[in-house]
């Protein structure tokens, strides 16, 4: 990968980033607890609250693979498949710019998740 691709995927990234933790601020909104003096209300609050939870862990979960993506530009290690050492192609990296994997891998751990614990996030760790 040149420096010059790099430095583009670098660009997008960090947008990416910002956008994540403006997402996160906005949904952080929700979670906060409301006081509801209907019965029904109150349901209505915990299920919004329960999305709103699950929500930002996706958020979070995209936000982790974005930082690691920027930290492996910063080490010279981005575009570098985490689980056979393989180049992904840059078209992938285009496409998802905060992808571990290249295509085959990540098509083999998503048929059989359960499978191989060899293809656990490498960012599990990290977090």
């Amino acid at each position: 990968m040149t420096k010059t691709q790099a430095n583009r995927f670098k660009s997008v990234l960090e947008a990416r980033r910002q956008d994540l933790i403006r997402e996160m601020d906005e949904r952080r909104e929700s979670l906060a607890v409301d006081r509801a003096s209907d019965p029904l209300d109150l349901v209505v609050n915990i299920a919004d609250r329960d999305f709103a939870g699950r929500d930002m862990n996706r958020i979070h979960g995209m936000l982790r693979l974005v930082e690691n993506a920027l930290r492996e530009i910063r080490e010279g290690t981005f575009g570098v498949c985490a689980r056979c050492g393989a180049n992904i192609p840059v078209k992938r990296l285009e496409a998802v710019p905060w992808s571990p994997y290249c295509v085959s891998c990540q098509e083999r751990m998503e048929q059989s998740p359960h499978e191989a614990p060899e293809f656990e996030s490498p960012y599990e760790l990290a977090s």
